[in-house]
């Protein structure tokens, strides 16, 4: 993300820049259309010192999946997680044969958009946003 660019400006720059296979479909054709396959798209937020309630509170929204640094990897064993992690997911909120479009809107859609809120985040922790294309 470049300074002054907002949030849904640089998800969106990146549906329509990136390519999604070596030969000519690309993303921008998959942007405007129903695709093939499935597609799925999260934001993510992971690091050792992610905090998932300081994350929701700066985000505006509760994360479909959360944990803390600490917290038990299962029931069933002593491992623990060694990184904190905060994420939405368009999966089951958003059909995954609509377009990519709608996946990005989707998510932008709970989130706050103030790229300073953005910018801490991706400071301190690794943000990624995800798009998963399943043929």
């Amino acid at each position: 993300m470049t300074p002054g660019e907002s949030l849904e400006r640089h998800c969106r720059t990146l549906a329509w820049s990136a390519p999604v296979s070596p030969g000519p479909l690309s993303a921008p054709m998959l942007v405007g259309m129903a695709s093939p396959g499935r597609l799925v798209a999260s934001i993510t937020i992971v690091g050792e010192g992610v905090d998932p309630d300081e994350c929701s509170a700066l985000l505006g929204a509760l994360p479909d999946t959360s944990h803390r640094v600490g917290d038990p990897v299962s029931t069933r064993g002593a491992a623990r997680r060694r990184t904190g992690f905060w994420s939405i997911s368009t999966k089951g909120r958003v059909d995954e044969a609509a377009p990519l479009s709608d996946h990005i809107d989707a998510l932008l859609s709970r989130v706050s958009r103030d790229a300073e809120v953005w910018r801490s985040l991706a400071v301190k922790h690794d943000t990624r946003v995800f798009i998963g294309w399943f043929m």
